[in-house]
């Protein structure tokens, strides 16, 4: 379904559309700190939407209990999306257990199922999806717009945190006490799955922990193309 493209260029504006329109949202969240800021706004301004949350079975134990602590915060429970058996099984067939390891293809082959697929079908019951995404995160997405039409899914995808810095997101998240991920503490910028996400060295991109065996754009899919 194609809507006409809000025209949106900040935070406020996001909030304001999102707070006024009669679309059907959905809000993924993955409970990095850029999610749990985002989560909070819209929970606070009491926008009418859906939070999501992508369990791909092979996420750190720390995913579950900031999870639980998420909804305990804000007072509200966070749908789940999940692969299918059967194509697991059949990612585990024709992989085995370690295959993304292997080759960039048979990486992109796990994130598609895993993550791609469960939210494609999930978001056909939505008109908008809001994401968490920033612009400073990596140069991929440096290029963004706010409000987008999302060919993949076929809806409209809001980016409300896009311009918002590093220094603002953590003020933001200490001010209000936000419940964080506890791997933060231990050098984990960016939150993936366990196998494919590690602590970052000092000077690294705060991608670089993010599949950090190859030299890619650092996406699992959702966020490539419009």
């Amino acid at each position: 379904m194609t809507h006409t493209l809000p025209q949106i260029h900040n935070l406020e504006a996001a909030l304001d559309w999102l707070k006024q329109t009669p679309l059907r949202i959905a809000f993924t969240i993955s409970f990095g700190k850029e999610g749990q800021m985002l989560g909070h706004l819209l929970h606070t301004h009491g926008i009418n939407c859906d939070f999501i949350t992508i369990d791909t079975g092979r996420n750190f134990p720390e995913y579950y209990e900031i999870w639980h602590k998420t909804e305990r915060f804000l007072n509200r429970r966070i749908k789940s999306l999940h692969a299918q058996p059967e194509a697991i099984k059949s990612l585990l067939d024709a992989q085995g257990p370690m295959g993304f390891y292997d080759s960039v293809a048979n990486r992109e082959a796990c994130c598609n199922i895993r993550k791609v697929v469960p939210l494609q079908d999930a978001l056909k019951d939505y008109d908008v999806w809001v994401t968490a995404i920033r612009r400073e995160q990596n140069t991929h997405r440096s290029d963004l717009n706010f409000a987008v039409h999302n060919e993949k899914f076929n809806l409209l995808k809001l980016a409300p945190l896009l311009d918002i810095s590093k220094s603002a997101l953590e003020t933001y998240i200490e001010t209000h006490k936000i419940p964080v991920n506890p791997l933060h503490k231990k050098g984990y910028a960016s939150i993936g799955c366990q196998p494919c996400t590690r602590p970052i060295a000092d000077g690294e991109h705060e991608r670089d922990g993010r599949w950090w065996w190859e030299n890619t754009k650092k996406e699992c899919g959702l966020h490539l193309g419009k």
